[in-house]
């Protein structure tokens, strides 16, 4: 399949699959095998087993949502670095659904993004380590994009249809996602951090605002959000104004 878009080579090659499973798990499988060109994307607009964070489902309606995963090679980038990767990739989603929409949208941390408190995209990273560095990152990303309605079990769910009353060519938001990701990919290849970790914590979700995070265990505590660091730790401060740090896993950031 051929989208012409203005990419060096992100999506230059795209992969379009009717019917799938789930782009991520395609593409890992076939990187297995095989090496793609870098930027080789697999697409598909009736995704049914769609992975997202934790294990969870990521539910999309045929054709009225955006699967896809993206090969990259990032190999001059540290393993300590590689949260970068991440917060890149978030900004040019986020990106994309600001100019899209018109609307305020935030990144919920680490990589849902938001718009009126409830997602519209979603981001998965699996990286291969090579030694010290990244050898390959896969980038899985479901954007919602026309659905109308959502299931009951996903009240935090929106589309740009429901945030705008507009009904979306599909292939025109994918090429320009493909155009965001380069965009941003490029920043990280260049070394650009301390700009990538800037933008990433002046578009974090609730951002110091007073939330509810869960704990892996389930205990409950408020906290108010100060930001995020270069190593993907969630920042927060307590109530009796002390900061604590949270990898990704060992708290959960609540919607409400």
């Amino acid at each position: 399949m051929y989208l012409k878009s203005n990419t060096l080579f992100t999506g230059k090659v795209c992969i379009r699959i009717e019917d799938i499973d789930s782009t991520q798990t395609y593409l890992m499988e076939r990187c297995a095998n095989t090496k793609p060109i870098e930027g080789t994307a697999i697409l598909s607009y009736n995704q049914h087993s769609g992975i997202g964070q934790r294990g969870n489902k990521w539910h999309t309606d045929p054709n009225e949502a955006i699967a896809v995963s993206v090969v990259f090679y990032p190999h001059s980038l540290a393993i300590g670095d590689q949260f970068y990767l991440n917060m890149a990739i978030a900004l040019s989603v986020r990106s994309l659904f600001a100019e899209l929409s018109s609307q305020e949208v935030k990144i919920k941390w680490p990589n849902d993004i938001m718009v009126d408190s409830k997602k519209i995209a979603g981001v998965l990273l699996n990286n291969v380590l090579k030694g010290n560095g990244i050898e390959q990152t896969i980038v899985g990303i479901g954007l919602n994009v026309n659905q109308s309605r959502f299931p009951d079990h996903l009240p935090q769910a929106t589309s740009l249809n429901l945030v705008t009353g507009k009904v979306f060519e599909l292939d025109a938001v994918t090429v320009a996602l493909f155009e965001k990701l380069e965009c941003e990919y490029l920043r990280v290849r260049s070394g650009r951090f301390s700009e990538i970790l800037n933008d990433f914590n002046l578009h974090l979700f609730r951002k110091d605002e007073r939330v509810t995070v869960s704990s892996a265990s389930g205990a409950r505590s408020d906290v108010f959000i100060v930001g995020v660091n270069s190593g993907g730790d969630l920042i927060v401060r307590d109530l009796q104004g002390s900061n604590q740090q949270y990898r990704h896993g060992q708290v959960f950031l609540n919607y409400e």
